[in-house]
């Protein structure tokens, strides 16, 4: 999915600055704040340990390794191939000379 970082909030209101607030003695809030529901649904979930990131890791590491070897296996065979050929083509040519 693609992350929205650069996008602008459509909804943003400008502030109002006709106002000195600072002049005007406003009460301390002391009322306590429960936590977003979302916050403790976080907390309710099953927190992953580290090792099963490591297997993974090792595992993409592995493929990567058995793939890359295939592929120089496969180069090889095709060089291997060309060579055959050429032989064959300079053989041939070498019969009807």
């Amino acid at each position: 999915m693609a992350k929205n970082r650069n996008k602008k909030k459509k909804n943003s209101a400008a502030m109002d600055f006709s106002m000195d607030t600072a002049s005007i003695p406003q009460a301390m809030d002391t009322s306590e704040t429960r936590a977003p529901s979302s916050v403790l649904g976080v907390l309710d979930r099953k927190i992953r340990k580290g090792l099963p990131t490591r297997r993974s890791k090792s595992l993409r590491k592995k493929k990567a390794i058995e793939k890359a070897t295939s592929q120089m296996e496969k180069l090889e065979e095709k060089a291997l191939k060309n060579e055959s050929k050429t032989l064959r083509t300079k053989s041939a040519k070498k019969l009807y000379e």
